[in-house]
């Protein structure tokens, strides 16, 4: 194109804009602005527009087809003047160089008459100023390269601009750069068209409170334009793509980099109806001062197909971005379409001070994802200075948008993200929250609040409400993740629509800790649902080697809207341990999953799978419901061990694992299941499955494979450790059972396993099982008896009563422990089984079912089946009842014996013995004690049925082949004011009484009445033994009532006479001291019952004293004549004087197998004998075919009775 004088400006609209700049703007000094000579004939012409000084306009140069190319020694554009290239028709790109030694500043106007691109190269820097504009239709490319590159290896030099022959009609495709680009710097609003690239290509790049950006467009239809800085930091080559308007830069990863800096409020930005693109590439770029880079679909703009192109920054180095400065793509109200990515790639990613990046929607259309790759470190930091606005990283669907948030994907070495920052997406609209991917390869830790506290540190994906959308999931995978000093990851769902997943993955360690020490806002990992949510939460997983809770920190699941819990997976392939509390709050570390009290919805499963679990200081694993909805399970699997222990600091609570229904609650609790080798439980922790609302309360199944060890209270003494399921006073619903089966179960020092109901409900079944042993033993706290194993109604409750069932090879009870089955509200008790090879209760240990005073209802039984039953020490079996119900029986089958020990030099304050009691203000029976085992010894002990109330005793039944009674044992059923109970004992072989022993059914006292109980002795093939000096009696006595009958069916008594009333003597009695006497039978089977009872000595035996004094009579009477001699059931003793060994040295009858001779007739005979004996005679035959000694033989066949006279 030719202009005369400068005069004539074709009119288009950048034409148009730069006559308007000229009439405005005043003169000003001038810059210098000549072409060098390089051109040759087609050298560039500076021409002045007449009337505007400092105005130029540049004709001439070199045309190569759609190129012109122009070079310069000096250029620059002056304050308040312009530079316009002259562009004919067919021009397409305007290229300058300068190839001088001095930076170009573009202080004005710099334009083009037509849509032609204009490229500006100086390798010596380019300056803008606040004031510099450009006005033109085309792009803009300014560059500090040292020359421009062409196909076929020709390039556009400003450093060697004597290669003229190298001018192209081809677009150019490169920069080439020399050893030390020089800079560019942007003071200015630099404006293009609507759909145009501005690229500036330099060494660093630095704007200050400048400005790039293609115009907004004036319709619908324009796509945005490009924007691309490049900082190029030593020699090399960066090639460019020109398509027609559409400048792009292509850098290759090896070209060295300068830094880009962008401050005081700059922006780079293409905001219109989509398309555009930014990008960044340089070694550090940063963001100071509230600077932007934006790219978005503009105000009421776009179309529903219209994409949003690419905002990327590109370093070697780091991105730094501070004071509230912002990368952001997104679609602003009223626009459509689809939102642009963002990717950032660089070695440090830093973003402080309320800085963000952000991908958004608040119109309609997905907001755009973001991708970081930070191959070192990541760090989001702080808030601005009001404290209310963080440091971000976020896609977002504001209020008024509609579609689904992008995707953040981070790939670093370290991220972390501190001082009240976020990483998020987040639902305010309609449509969905991305999802947020993290690949961390070294480490992820966030941590703390900001400095006002009111921000916490977080990774979330969250639905606001009134939102209408699911939110997005979160998955970090790393080798270490730490959330620490109040942070937390979430997903959380407060509109219409189901939450995200969260999945944390660490290849050595989680660790959440260092809480705050107010405790209201405690580290944590959670998936939940708000109060206005409607929606379900999502699955929270964890997998790592370690996993730590400390110091108060949460790992949780919840629902406070409409909605269930998420689930809970934590899969540690070497440990779990929850430890520490918050010092204020008294609260421990928690994984746990709720619904709250604001909630429709049910809770779901914690699933926990580790070889060692640890939880203490008041640390807690728990599922529980609060709202409409049942609560979830807990399913532990520990492929080593469990460990529960330590107290809360605050509260002195210990550690838990539990399933709850709480008090506001409507719907039913859940199971707890552990499956481990080893369960320990000490310090007050605690296993419990409970309710309190309107619901039941879960089961607790333990499966302990080694051992299951529960130990101790808390701090305070305030709460056992141990297990249980409960229905708490406020609860409507039964309790669960408490099951565990093991190798070996011990329950020491207070420690309790239970299921109980203070409520309306009934207690559940405790069942136990173990292969070895169960060992239930130690004091509660100060000393006090513990209630070891047990399943009751209490105080308030109104239902039934579980069992207590027992199953081990051997069960010590011992050291004042209780194993108890009872009701102290309305509602019968459970029953107590037992079932084990051997038994032992000692050391004032106890096993019971008991109604309490106060109880309306019945007890339940004892019943123990074992070889070897043993009560020693204190040790007891009761079945009592203080209230409005009949005591429970007690059921022994023993198969080898059953032994009680309480003798008279070590007897404690209780005997030991079995119990069957009606206590002083019951109304109710006693139970009946019912025994069968080979054998029952009875040192010192007691079996006892008492009623000291208005019931009646109980009665006691006993079948035994042996039934020994030393050192004061007692079977009694003794009443004060009612009918004493009975006595039934079948012994095969022996019934032994020694030393002050008793078996009594007395009834009544001087104030009130009471028959006596009869008693029975079936002893029909044995003997009944007692010394007569030591006191032993068998008595049926009464006051005012009627005396008890007694029946004993024997072979025979020894050692005890009937009399009229107790002597000091062994008796028989059956008297009333006011009323009538009771009946005394005693039956010998097939023998004369007029040959009375048999009194033993207890003194050593003279044997000269024991041969009756006879002689022989008749032929051959010498012959027959015989001896017999005394020396009791022990043996022959060595000389006649020497005192026998204890009864304890015991022999068995023998059976005479002697062939039977026909019967003879006794013959008469006078003689003397000693008085307190009598002289057996002869043998006798029982109707089973025995034969026995007797005084006077019967007439049956095999008699022997040979014919004697006394001597003289």
């Amino acid at each position: 194109m030719s202009t005369s004088h400068g005069n004539f400006f074709p009119f288009t609209l950048a034409a148009s804009s730069l006559l308007g700049l000229m009439m405005a703007l005043p003169a000003t000094a001038q810059l210098p602005l000549e072409a060098d000579d390089t051109l040759g004939g087609e050298l560039s012409l500076v021409v002045p527009i007449g009337g505007f000084p400092g105005f130029f306009v540049i004709e001439g140069g070199a045309a190569r087809g759609g190129n012109l190319f122009h070079s310069f020694e000096e250029f620059n554009v002056n304050e308040n003047g312009g530079v316009v290239f002259a562009d004919p028709a067919a021009i397409d790109n305007v290229i300058a160089r300068v190839t001088g030694d001095n930076p170009s500043n573009i202080l004005g106007a710099l334009g083009m008459f037509n849509d032609a691109n204009l490229f500006l190269l100086n390798p010596n820097g380019i300056f803008f100023g606040e004031n510099a504009q450009l006005v033109m239709e085309g792009s803009f490319l300014a560059s500090t390269a040292d020359s421009l590159i062409f196909p076929d290896d020709l390039d556009f030099s400003a450093a060697n601009p004597d290669s003229n022959a190298l001018l192209s009609i081809n677009v150019p495709i490169g920069l080439q750069f020399g050893n030390q680009p020089a800079p560019i710097t942007n003071e200015a609003f630099l404006n293009l068209a609507a759909d145009r690239s501005l690229v500036l290509a330099g060494g660093p790049v630095t704007l200050d409170n400048g400005s790039l950006s293609p115009s907004i467009p004036n319709d619908t239809e324009t796509l945005s334009g490009r924007v691309e800085v490049a900082a190029i930091g030593a020699a090399g080559r960066v090639d460019l793509a020109v398509d027609g308007s559409d400048l792009a830069l292509r850098l290759p990863e090896t070209l060295p980099r300068a830094d880009i800096i962008l401050q005081n409020n700059s922006f780079i930005g293409a905001i219109g109806n989509g398309g555009g693109a930014i990008a960044l590439y340089g070694d550090n770029v940063s963001l100071r001062d509230a600077s932007q880079l934006s790219l978005g679909i503009g105000r009421d703009l776009g179309g529903a197909n219209n994409q949003l192109g690419r905002l990327r920054v590109n370093a070697t180095g780091q991105v730094f971005l501070s004071g509230g400065s912002i990368i952001q793509s997104g679609i602003f109200a009223g626009g459509t379409g689809i939102g642009g990515p963002i990717r950032i790639q660089a070695t440090e990613l830093e973003v402080r001070e309320g800085s963000g990046v952000i991908t958004f929607s608040n119109g309609s259309g997905n907001a755009g994802d973001i991708d970081i790759q930070a191959s070192d470190r990541l760090l989001l930091n702080g808030t601005n200075a009001m404290g209310n606005q963080r440091s971000r990283i976020t896609s977002i669907i504001l209020t008024e948008g509609t579609g689904t948030s992008g995707t953040i994907d981070i790939e670093t070495a370290v991220l972390r993200i501190e001082g009240g920052a976020a990483l998020s997406t987040e639902l305010l609209g309609t449509g969905e929250a991305g999802a947020i991917s993290i690949r961390a390869r070294d480490r992820v830790r966030v941590s703390g609040f900001n400095e006002e506290g009111n921000l916490a540190s977080s990774i979330e994906s969250f639905t606001a409400t009134n939102s209408v959308g699911s939110g997005g999931n979160i998955d970090i995978q790393t080798t270490v993740l730490e959330v620490q000093n109040g942070a937390r990851i979430s997903t959380t769902i407060n509109g219409r629509g189901d939450g995200g997943n969260l999945r944390l993955w660490a290849n050595k360690r989680i660790r959440f800790s260092n809480s705050r020490l107010d405790g209201i806002d405690p580290s944590n990992a959670s998936t939940a649902v708000g109060r206005f949510g409607n929606g379900n939460a999502g699955r929270l997983e964890i997998r790592t080697p370690v996993l730590e809770l400390l110091d108060g920190s949460f790992v949780f699941t919840s629902t406070f809207g409409r909605g269930s819990a998420g689930r809970i997976v934590i899969r540690a392939s070497d440990r779990i341990r929850l430890a520490g509390n918050a010092q204020s709050s008294g609260t421990g570390s928690l994984i746990f999953s709720t619904v709250g009290r604001t909630a429709i919805g049910n809770g779901n499963n914690i699933e926990i799978t580790t070889p060692i679990l640890e939880v203490q200081d008041g640390g807690r694993i728990s599922a529980d419901t609060s709202g409409r909805g049942d609560a979830g399970n807990v399913i532990i699997r520990a492929s080593d061990r469990i460990r529960l222990a330590g107290n809360d600091q605050s509260s002195g609570m210990g550690s838990f694992i539990s399933s709850a229904v709480g008090r506001t609650a409507v719907g039913n609790g859940n199971n707890i299941e552990i499956t481990t080798p080893i369960l320990e439980v000490q310090d007050g922790a605690q296993i419990s499955a409970s309710t309190f609302g309107q619901g039941n309360a879960g089961n607790v199944i333990i499966r302990a494979r080694a051992r299951a060890r529960f130990t101790g209270r808390s701090t305070n003494g305030n709460a056992p450790s141990g297990t249980s399921s409960n229905v708490r006073s406020t609860a409507n619903g039964n309790g669960g059972n408490v099951r565990i089966t093991t190798s070996r179960l011990e329950v020491r020092d207070g420690a309790q396993i239970s299921a109980g109901s203070l409520g309306r409900g009934n207690a559940g079944d405790v069942v136990l099982r173990a292969r070895d042993r169960i060992t239930l033993s130690g004091t509660s706290f100060e000393d006090q008896r513990s209630i070891a194993v047990s399943s009751s109604i209490q105080e308030s409750g109104v239902g039934q009563g579980g069992d207590v069932i027992i199953t081990t090879p051997f069960l010590d009870v011992s050291g004042r422990a209780i194993v108890s089955a009872s009701t102290a509200g309305r509602g019968s008790a459970g029953n107590v089984f037992v079932n084990a090879d051997r038994t032992l209760v000692q050391g004032m240990s106890d096993v019971q079912s008991a109604v309490v005073e106060g109880a309306r209802g019945d007890g339940g039984n004892v019943e123990i089946r074992t070889r070897i039953l043993q009560l020693r020490r204190g040790g007891q079996i009761n079945t009592s009842t203080g209230g409005e119900g009949d005591a429970g029986n007690v059921i022994v089958r023993a198969g080898d014996r059953l032994a009680i020990s309480s003798p008279q030099s070590e007897r404690p304050q209780s005997p030991s013995g079995i119990f069957s009691r009606v206590n002083a203000r019951a109304i109710g029976s006693g139970g009946t004690i019912d025994i069968q085992a080979p054998r029952v010894d009875m040192e010192g002990g007691f079996l006892s049925a008492l009623s000291i109330g208005e019931g009646i005793g109980g009665n006691i039944f006993v079948t035994a082949d042996r039934l020994q009674l030393d050192d004061r044992a007692q079977i009694d059923t003794q009443t004060l004011s009612t009918d004493g109970g009975n006595i039934a004992l079948a012994i095969d072989d022996l019934l032994l009484l020694r030393n002050n022993s008793l078996i009594s059914t007395e009834a009544g006292n001087a104030q009130s009445g009471g028959d006596g109980g009869d008693i029975t002795i079936n002893n029909a093939d044995g003997f009944i033994v007692a010394v007569p000096e030591e006191n032993s009696d068998i008595v049926a006595n009464a006051f005012e009532g009627r005396g008890g009958n007694i029946r004993i069916t024997t072979q025979g008594i020894f050692g005890l006479e009937f009399r009229e009333e107790r002597t000091p003597l062994s008796d028989i009695t059956a008297s009333s001291e006011i009323g009538v006497d009771g009946d005394v039978e005693i039956i010998t089977p097939n023998l004369d019952p007029t040959q009375g009872l048999v009194a033993l000595p207890t003194d050593v035996v003279d044997a000269a004293d024991q041969i009756g004094q006879v002689c022989p009579t008749g032929s051959g009477a010498a012959d027959q004549l015989g001896r017999f001699v005394v020396t009791g059931r022990g043996g022959i003793a060595s000389s006649p004087v020497e005192i026998l060994d204890e009864a304890n040295i015991e022999l068995d009858w023998l059976d005479d197998d002697t062939p039977q001779g026909e019967p003879r007739e006794s013959v008469p005979q006078s003689q003397s004998q000693p008085s307190s004996l009598v002289e057996a005679d002869g043998w006798a035959r029982s109707a089973d075919g025995s034969l026995h000694l007797v005084a006077t033989a019967p007439e049956a066949e095999g008699a022997i009775a040979p014919s004697l006279q006394p001597c003289p």
